[in-house]
């Protein structure tokens, strides 16, 4: 059955009126204009996640297929589904999994997504990219890194878009991303594996660095020649211009520890008034892309979610990817509380702010930082 933002709405209004997110906000942090948080090479890895054995803990549910969307749940021609401004043009998002340790930066076409997930790694010590590239299709993209089962989780709810990957974890099934694609219904053609197939050809290795960190994929070749299923035009943000109007709190500046233990695992981000966005910050340096173009976020996405952590060979994490949590929300140097809502693993998540109503962003650039649930995040 589809699920829509107004029913949403209604179901956790009265959750949200009881103050479920009193315990989200985190103390505010000391002043950091510029953060300066530095790296160490070896962090170790914390033990407070969950382990877990047993899949049926958080194995997605039996995908059906969705009801016909009302009009009310698409977004109009003539704008972008995903960044909320203006565009003319086919509707062809592709969603891309990009490195983030040391010898991956700077990434080649981050500036250009118009979303990004940030996940914490099996290893706890570091993060990686989901990318969501629509309104450009830049023709260089990477450093393209393995699929995980987290990064399924979320392909899942933009129907028919495809996955660009390099390989994926081989753990034992049911805990392997190849496993988790099949079992969310996820059609091969959307499979985007530059490790063989179809789609190698779209792949290269720049000599410049080193293996694993110097795979590319050329989107904008993809989206020439590549005849993929139409995406519907579901509506998974609502986006206005005075977004940031209704937001009172200030928060000029964030840090997002995914871990306690490891400063590698680390956001943060410092709003530019003149840019009307949030410069991201990695190890008090501004984050820039292989093209020397600032890394922005128009709006920033606290999303707390649980972790799991499977006694597999390798081990794999996972998310827990349908129901509710708290939710955090920066927009134009303002801050708001609010929660995130997923009924099924084909619904879209609702956004709910605190007033149990579907937030509004603002159109531009967003990054959705996948938070373990009790994780710090301190802002000013």
């Amino acid at each position: 059955m589809s699920f829509t933002r107004k029913a949403a709405c209604l179901l956790f209004a009265a959750m949200l009126c009881m103050g479920i997110m009193a315990g989200c906000s985190a103390p505010k942090a000391e002043p950091t204009p510029a953060p300066t948080v530095a790296e160490t090479e070896t962090p170790e890895p914390i033990a407070t996640v969950e382990v877990t054995a047993t899949p049926e803990a958080t194995e997605p549910a039996a995908t059906e297929t969705p009801a016909p969307e009302s009009d009310d749940n698409l977004v109009p021609e003539g704008k972008s589904p995903t960044t909320g401004l203006d565009y003319e043009g086919e509707y062809l998002p592709i969603m891309v999994s990009i490195g983030n340790n040391d010898a991956a930066r700077p990434q080649w076409g981050l500036s250009q997504a118009d979303i990004v997930y940030e996940y914490l790694m099996e290893g706890q010590s570091i993060t990686r990219y989901n990318a969501i590239f629509s309104d450009n299709k830049p023709e260089e993209v990477g450093p393209i890194r393995s699929c995980r089962v987290p990064f399924v989780n979320e392909l899942a709810s933009w129907q028919g878009m495809p996955l660009v990957f390099y390989g994926g974890n081989n753990a034992s099934a049911p805990y392997n991303p190849y496993t988790r694609l099949e079992e969310s219904g996820i059609d091969a053609v959307l499979q985007m594996d530059g490790l063989g197939g179809t789609y190698s050809k779209y792949f290269w290795r720049d000599p410049s660095r080193s293996a694993p960190h110097n795979v590319l994929v050329d989107l904008s070749r993809i989206a020439e020649e590549v005849e993929l299923p139409a995406v519907e035009r579901i509506k998974h943000f609502a986006f206005a211009e005075d977004a940031a109007d209704a937001l009172t709190e200030q928060a000029l500046s964030l840090e997002v520890f995914f871990t306690p233990s490891s400063k590698k695992a680390f956001a943060s981000f410092v709003y530019n008034e003149e840019l009307g966005a949030y410069e991201r910050y990695i190890s008090g340096e501004k984050s820039e892309d292989h093209e020397g173009e600032q890394i922005l976020a128009n709006n920033v996405i606290i999303r707390y979610t649980e972790y799991s952590v499977y006694n597999v060979s390798p081990p794999m994490l996972d998310t827990e990817p349908v129901g509710s949590g708290d939710a955090e929300y920066y927009i134009g140097g303002k801050r708001m509380t609010g929660t995130w809502v997923r009924e099924s693993l084909e619904s879209p998540v609702v956004y709910l702010d605190s007033q149990g109503q579907e937030m509004v962003f603002q159109p531009g650039k967003t990054w959705i930082e996948m938070v373990r649930t009790g994780s710090t995040v301190a802002y000013e």
